[in-house]
C-alpha cells in the first residue's frame, strides 16, 4: 500500500505553513501563499497526537517538503529534529521504539549546523534524534471549507514547495483507506501546537 516515488519536479518555491484548520472529513494545512492542501484525518492524526506530547514539545526544528502533482493530488514530508539534550533514557527509548526517529550525530560540515536552533543545541550535545513523517495522499484545496477548530503554529513552518511533472499515483488499498478513515476515527481537537 502506498503511492509510487519516483517523480520529478519541475520548479520550486518557499512557502511557510501556518496552521492546521479541521473540518467534520479532513485536515487541512494553511499555506502562505495559499492555497491549502487537505489530508484524511487517519494520516495526520498521528503526527498531531505526538505534537502534543511532552517529547513533540521538544522539537528544536521542524521544516517541510510539500509536492503537488498534475491530478491537484499532494503530499507532504516533515522533518522533525529533537537534540539529545534534556532526553532522559525512557525518552530516548520511546523516541526510537515508539515513533521511530532515528539518531544523527552530525559531522563538521552537515547542513542541520547552518539551522539557528540546531546550531545552538549542537554546542551542548552531539546527537539528534530525526524522523521524517510522511504525509500522502491528499489534495490541493483551493478554496477551503469552513472549519470546526483552526490552530495557528507557534511559529510558521518553513517548507519547499514542489510542482510535480506527473499524477501522484495511488494503490486500490490506499484509496480504500482514505475513503474509509473519516468513518473509523474520532474527531480530534486541535490543541495549540508548536514547533
Amino acid at each position: 500500500m502506498g503511492c509510487s516515488t519516483t517523480y520529478t519536479h519541475s520548479k520550486k518555491e518557499q512557502i511557510q505553513l501556518t496552521a492546521w484548520g479541521e473540518d467534520n472529513d479532513a485536515i487541512h494545512m494553511m499555506a502562505d501563499p495559499p492555497p491549502a492542501y487537505s489530508f484524511a484525518k487517519a494520516e495526520l492524526l498521528p503526527l498531531l497526537v505526538f505534537l502534543e506530547t511532552p517529547l513533540g514539545q521538544k522539537i528544536a526544528h521542524c521544516s517541510a517538503i510539500v509536492e503537488v502533482f498534475t491530478n491537484q493530488a499532494a503530499k507532504v514530508r516533515f522533518f522533525l529534529y529533537i537534540p539529545a539534550t534534556d532526553l532522559s533514557e525512557e525518552d530516548k527509548s520511546v523516541l526510537l521504539s515508539t515513533y521511530q526517529f532515528e539518531i544523527f550525530k552530525p559531522d563538521a560540515y552537515s547542513f542541520v549546523r547552518n539551522i539557528p536552533a540546531l546550531a545552538k543545541a549542537l554546542v551542548e550535545t552531539d546527537t539528534l534524534y530525526i524522523k521524517q513523517w510522511r504525509v500522502e495522499p491528499g489534495a490541493i484545496v483551493k478554496d477551503a471549507p469552513s472549519m470546526t477548530a483552526m490552530t495557528m503554529f507557534a511559529e510558521p513552518i518553513d517548507a519547499e514547495l514542489r510542482y510535480m511533472e506527473s499524477e501522484l499515483r495511488m494503490t486500490p488499498n490506499l484509496v480504500e483507506s482514505i475513503m474509509w478513515a473519516p468513518f473509523m476515527l474520532p474527531l480530534l481537537p486541535l490543541g495549540a501546537l508548536s514547533q
